[in-house]
C-alpha cells in the first residue's frame, strides 16, 4: 500500500537500514512487498531465501505482489530463483505474515536474502511483524447453582444481554456467581466495582463462590483489584442481594463492573433480584 520501497542502493544481510514494521491483532495477516534489483553491470540470478513461520506464527510467500504462485517451500528450503535479471532489472514478491493465539507485543523478524549467482554477493531486507496488544475484561454471571455463565464474549457497560434475575422473599438472599476473565492477550488487572445496598437492600460481595472474605468496602468503594490474571486467566466472585421489609415487586439492579489497569476497557454485568408478591387474607 506504500508508494515506495526502501533499501535502495543499500547492501547488508541484516536488514540494517532496510526493515518494514507492522503491529496487527492474532488472525490478521501483515502484507510486505519486496523487489529484488540486479544492481550489478552484468545479467544474474538470485536465489531468495527467507526465514519460515513455526510458533504462534504463519509465514507465506508469494511470486507477486497480489495473486500469484506460492512459494513458500522454496523460499525457506533451498531457496527460490528470481530467474535471469539483466542488469537494473527486478521482479517483486511478497511476504504474508499472521500470527495466532500470541501475547500482545510479540514479534517475528522475517529476513529475506538474495544471494547472486554470480560471486554469492548478497542483500537482505527486514520485515517485522508484532502483535497488538489488546485490553479487555470479560465479566460473566450466574445465578447460584446453575452450571454455566453468560456473558462469555459479551463486553458492554450496562449489562444488556449478561443480566440474571431471581425473585425472593423479603429477609431471604438471592446469590450471584460472577466470573471477571482476562479477553486480553496479555497480563492485566481489573478492578471491580458495584452497587451497594440502600432503602431496605443489603448487597453484599465476597472474593469467593462459597465462603472467602468480604469485599464490599471495596467493591462499592474505590474498588476490588482482583490481582494480576493472565491473558484468558479467571477470578470469580459472589454478590449476595437480602431485600427487607419491602412491597412486593419491587426491584434492585445491581451492576458489577470490571475496568482494565492495562487500557480502561471495560465490562459489566447485571444481577436484578425483585421482592415476591405474597398475598394473604
Amino acid at each position: 500500500g506504500e508508494g515506495s520501497y526502501i533499501g535502495d542502493g543499500i547492501y547488508n544481510t541484516d536488514g540494517t537500514n532496510q526493515t518494514k514494521s507492522q503491529t496487527v491483532d492474532n488472525e490478521a495477516t501483515a502484507v510486505y512487498d519486496i523487489k529484488i534489483e540486479n544492481d550489478g553491470n552484468v545479467s544474474d540470478t538470485f536465489t531468495v531465501t527467507g526465514n519460515a513461520g513455526g510458533s504462534g506464527w504463519t509465514v507465506t510467500y508469494y511470486d507477486a505482489l497480489t495473486g500469484g504462485s506460492d512459494i513458500t517451500s522454496d523460499v525457506t528450503g533451498g531457496g527460490w530463483s528470481t530467474g535471469a535479471l539483466a542488469s537494473g532489472v527486478s521482479t517483486e514478491i511478497r511476504v504474508e505474515v499472521t500470527p495466532s493465539g500470541l501475547a500482545g507485543g510479540t514479534s517475528k523478524d522475517v529476513l529475506v536474502t538474495s544471494t547472486s549467482a554470480g560471486d554469492s554477493s548478497q542483500d537482505a531486507v527486514k520485515a517485522t511483524t508484532t502483535v497488538s496488544t489488546v485490553y479487555q475484561p470479560d465479566n460473566q454471571v450466574r445465578n447460584q447453582g446453575e452450571g454455566s455463565y453468560i456473558g462469555d464474549g459479551i463486553y458492554n457497560t450496562d449489562g444488556t444481554n449478561q443480566t440474571k434475575s431471581q425473585t425472593v422473599d423479603n429477609e431471604a438472599t438471592a446469590v450471584y456467581d460472577i466470573k471477571i476473565e482476562n479477553d486480553g492477550n496479555v497480563s492485566d488487572t481489573f478492578t471491580v466495582t458495584g452497587n451497594a445496598g440502600g432503602s431496605g437492600w443489603t448487597v453484599t460481595y465476597y472474593d469467593a463462590l462459597t465462603g472467602g472474605s468480604d469485599i464490599t468496602s471495596d467493591v462499592t468503594g474505590g474498588g476490588w483489584s482482583t490481582g494480576s490474571l493472565a491473558a484468558g486467566a479467571n477470578k470469580e466472585i459472589r454478590a449476595e442481594v437480602t431485600p427487607s421489609g419491602l412491597a412486593g415487586g419491587t426491584s434492585k439492579d445491581v451492576l458489577v463492573t470490571s475496568t482494565s489497569a492495562g487500557d480502561s476497557s471495560q465490562d459489566a454485568v447485571k444481577a436484578t433480584t425483585t421482592v415476591s408478591t405474597g398475598y394473604q387474607p
